[in-house]
């Protein structure tokens, strides 16, 4: 089965059922002669293909419980189907992000979906019009709900207070995050105690060091920078607890 192909890859030596692990970027592209679209083509059509349908139908190749079975044998199911989903999920994330290739240079001007780009464009529109379709049927139910009209005749944009949507109002420019300074981050990471930091400079240094080496959205530099602000402001001001 389909699952069963996938299953075979995440068991792979050193891969840890992580799919990131797969390294498809180095797989799929040599720097010498280009993007492999035999092997491209292949992981399309046996994996990525029919992952990206099960994204809707939700199909994990799971056999049905018999009629008789207890409520046990059914929780256990489900919680192996929704595992099954969120590996299957997990694949197409990272296929899409490895399979984009090289960015286009002067040395490299190849077409890194050349082998299946147009059976890929037809997926994404055949897809998107069965979301389409089912959120039409979603809107209809909703209609029909008591406060229905109400609510889809609200505007899907309503601006209740012009001052507070700019974060200046809950406080003054951060000159460490205008310039991309690690070490002002550092600092300001510390002074609200994120990521178990704050204590003395060797403890602070290794939570730091941590953050960066097991989050993933701080494990480069572009992650870095786009996350680091929702953490800090996530320690700075916690949630009211109402």
């Amino acid at each position: 089965s389909v699952y069963d192909k996938l299953e075979a890859l995440l068991d792979l030596p050193g891969v840890y059922r992580v799919p990131a692990n797969l390294r498809l970027y180095e797989q799929c592209f040599d720097c010498r002669h280009g993007p492999n679209k035999i092997r491209l083509q292949k992981l399309w059509e046996s994996l990525a293909l029919p992952m990206i349908h099960r994204l809707q139908s939700q199909q994990t190749d799971l056999k049905p419980v018999p009629s008789n079975s207890g409520t046990d044998a059914r929780q256990d199911r489900d919680a192996e189907m929704q595992q099954r989903m969120k590996e299957q999920i997990a694949f197409v994330k990272q296929w899409l992000i490895d399979t984009k290739g090289p960015r286009r240079t002067q040395a490299w001007k190849y077409d890194n979906r050349e082998a299946y780009r147009d059976e890929f464009q037809g997926l994404m529109k055949e897809e998107l019009e069965r979301f389409k379709f089912t959120f039409a049927e979603c809107y209809k139910e909703l209609e029909a709900q008591p406060g229905g009209l109400d609510l889809i005749g609200r505007p899907s944009v309503e601006i209740m207070d012009g001052a507070l949507t700019t974060q200046l109002q809950a406080h003054p420019l951060l000159p460490w995050l205008q310039r991309l300074d690690p070490a002002s981050a550092f600092e300001a990471l510390r002074m609200v105690g994120a990521a178990s930091m704050g204590g003395d400079d060797q403890m602070s240094l290794l939570s730091f060091v941590d953050l960066l080496a097991t989050n993933p959205d701080f494990d480069n530099g572009r992650s870095f920078w786009k996350n680091v602000y929702r953490l800090w402001l996530g320690e700075k001001t916690p949630p009211l607890d109402l």
